[in-house]
Formats: C-alpha cells, sequence, structure tokens
C-alpha cells in the first residue's frame, strides 16, 4: 500500500474516531437530534477543510484542523468534569481511564503515524 493511501486510511480513521466521540458528547448532553446534528457539523467542517487542504498543495496541514479541533473540545469537557467533583484523585484518573485508553490514545498514535507519513522518511521493510 502505498504512503499516500495510507495517509488517506489514517484519516478517515480519525475523522471516524473524532466523529464517534463528539457526537457521543453531544447527544449524551443534549439528545439525539443535536447529536445528527453535530455529525453534520463534523463531517462538513472535515470535507471543508479536505477541500482547502487539497487546494494548497504545499500544506497538508488543513487535513488536521477538523481532528484537532473536536478532538480538543470533548478533552476540554472531560477534564472539566474530572476535575469539578469531589472525588480522591485515584478515583478521577480511575474514571478518565476508558477516555484516554478509547480516544486519546488511538487519536495521538495515529496523529504520529500520519505525521511521520507525511515526511516521507519511512525505512523500506527488512526484506525488500
Amino acid at each position: 500500500m502505498s504512503d499516500r493511501a495510507l495517509k488517506n486510511l489514517i484519516m478517515i480513521v480519525m475523522v471516524i474516531l473524532v466523529l464517534n466521540q463528539f457526537v457521543g458528547w453531544v447527544a449524551g448532553s443534549w439528545g439525539t437530534v443535536p447529536g445528527v446534528l453535530a455529525a453534520l457539523v463534523v463531517l462538513a467542517v472535515s470535507f471543508f477543510f479536505g477541500r482547502k487542504a487539497r487546494a494548497d498543495a504545499g500544506n497538508r496541514a488543513w487535513f488536521l484542523v477538523p481532528v484537532l479541533l473536536f478532538a480538543v473540545i470533548p478533552t476540554g469537557v472531560k477534564l472539566w468534569g474530572l476535575f469539578a467533583n469531589e472525588k480522591s484523585l485515584w478515583a478521577k484518573l480511575w474514571d478518565g481511564l476508558p477516555f484516554v485508553m478509547g480516544f486519546l490514545v488511538p487519536i495521538a498514535t495515529l496523529l504520529l503515524v500520519y505525521w511521520t507519513l507525511g515526511r516521507g522518511k519511512r525505512r523500506p521493510e527488512a526484506g525488500a
């Protein structure tokens, strides 16, 4: 698989993860209809910045704007909720563990791989 195909696949997975987290947060807070509207907003913003990145061939960072934007909002809300309650530090860390392992770690890993592929400094496989 080419580096370009891998980058496209990684970006699709990141958008799906962000879409799931953001829409889940909106739907859980305000209901189904706002959740559907949030999904449409995420898709529209992702599409707009994707077109902007394709138009500006030298600057592909526009692909990352929606991912970072819609990842920062749920992260901030989650952190606010964790530190606003009166639980012990260990209880707060335990409550935040599913969010960290299910969203932040995968997004950070995919961003690292996307960035590495974009630099074009991958080593060839051992047998190649």
